[in-house]
């Protein structure tokens, strides 16, 4: 599943030109220097000298604006710990990044990185140069990230090691050539300091919602990706981050959010880190990167969209597992996303049936490795497992199926209802999924 999803994201990043690279884990800390990580990369946290609990003070219903109260031990109001309910008097700035010491004093100490970002601004004068020295330039990368988290829990929403996709897009400040088609969809918002509101990336342009087209356009985009990955519309919304909660490097911040349950979690940030990166790095390095734009020589605006595809993956399974009037569970995902694109099984093990069906299965997995094989226990019990872990479709060989033409019952996950198919259509097509009857059941 993680890796049809990732194929689905980056095929996507691709069609608008990106390049894909892989950078290092480790750099060396110079470079979160020049990032403004070392400096402000941290959490305010809080921990419980009675059972040793440690807390985000966010997550203990401290207000942004009294963080500094509590870090310079300020007269503050009272806080408890969630575990045994005794006062929390022990408050701290907890750095989020790893640190790895060198042994050798000549070698500066590295660090994990806490984002997959650096390594893009890191190699922008070559990927640049790639790109003919021309922008826009998108560029994009897969990899793991680590923070050091202060009470990693809730399962896959926050963890010390993850896996990011992130997108850096470079353009120039100024320019006013129209690189976006911004979507005209309305989509659920909640801009800082405003009451939520339906309405499209497009028009967050024309009534002074957003001024970067280019963030209005990742928006949209995003969106729909998350749509198309089996996230209802109904349950999906883009919060803009107030003033004091965006990250250093931001100018604006939008978080894509999933509600499960009663919460909203988000799941992919998309921001307008201005040239504040690019900026600190000539700063540092002493290597101009600025770019001829036709305008003189500028240092280049990013916006990124930043998917945590963890978070992605749980949020996915949350809003999507559901009970039959009867109890049984089915997962509904998107028949691309799904870990198996049909299971084949036979009705019995008997009267030839289940070599019909071995015999096909043979052949089909040939065409469609997302294939599964199951004759274990009664068809009843085998659909219920497909149906658990989100199989779109089940192909079972009955005694229909030993006559000639071949034909076999498709049963569909997610209302139960069966048609039949002939088993040369399903090889011919290549894989069931791509079948008219089949796209049209499942609306794609």
């Amino acid at each position: 599943m993680k890796e049809k999803i990732l194929s689905k994201w980056t095929s996507s990043y691709r069609k608008l030109g990106a390049i894909f690279i892989d950078t290092p884990t480790l750099a060396p800390e110079v470079v979160f220097q020049a990032s403004g990580h070392l400096e402000k990369f941290a959490d305010p946290a809080a921990e419980c000298t009675n059972c040793g609990s440690r807390f985000k003070l966010e997550s203990l219903g401290v207000r942004r604006e009294d963080f500094d109260s509590f870090l310079t031990n300020k007269q503050h109001e009272k806080v408890f710990c969630k575990t045994c309910g005794s006062e929390i008097t022990k408050f701290y700035s907890a750095k989020q990044m790893f640190q790895l010491t060198s042994n050798d004093s000549r070698v500066q100490d590295l660090y994990l990185r806490p984002e997959t970002a650096q390594g893009m601004m890191l190699g922008f004068p070559l990927l640049l140069n790639f790109n003919r020295g021309k922008l826009p330039l998108y560029v994009s990368q897969v990899g793991k990230s680590y923070r050091n988290e202060v009470a990693p829990r809730q399962a896959l929403l926050r963890m010390r090691e993850f896996t990011q996709l992130e997108l850096e897009a470079y353009y120039p400040p100024n320019d006013t050539n129209d690189y976006y088609s911004i979507s005209k969809e309305k989509i659920t918002i909640k801009p800082s300091g405003m009451e939520e509101m339906e309405i499209s990336p497009f028009d967050m342009i024309s009534r002074g919602i957003i001024s970067n087209r280019a963030l209005a356009f990742f928006i949209g985009f995003c969106s729909d990706l998350l749509i198309s990955s089996g996230i209802e519309k109904s349950m999906m919304r883009f919060r803009q981050h107030d003033p004091d909660e965006r990250a250093h490097y931001s100018r604006d911040s939008w978080d894509a959010e999933v509600k499960i349950g009663e919460e909203w979690v988000e799941v992919q940030g998309i921001a307008d880190r201005g040239n504040y990166d690019l900026t600190r790095h000539s700063t540092f390095s002493k290597v101009d990167l600025t770019v001829d734009t036709g305008n003189g020589k500028e240092v280049p605006r990013i916006v990124e969209p930043a998917l945590g595809v963890d978070r992605l993956i749980f949020s996915i399974l949350s809003v999507n597992y559901l009970s039959r009037e009867n109890g049984n569970k089915y997962l509904r995902l998107p028949p691309d996303i799904s870990p198996y694109s049909c299971a084949i099984l036979p009705l019995q093990k008997k009267d030839g049936i289940d070599g019909r069906a071995r015999e096909f299965f043979a052949k089909y997995i040939l065409k469609d490795s997302y294939a599964f094989y199951d004759e274990s226990g009664s068809i009843g019990r085998r659909y219920a497992r497909q149906d658990e872990i989100g199989t779109p479709v089940c192909v079972t060989f009955d005694y229909d199926s030993l006559k000639n033409p071949e034909t076999v019952t498709v049963r569909f996950r997610d209302d139960t209802s069966q048609i039949r198919i002939a088993t040369d259509l399903i090889l011919q097509a290549g894989n069931i999924l791509n079948l008219p009857e089949i796209k049209k059941k499942f609306n794609y």
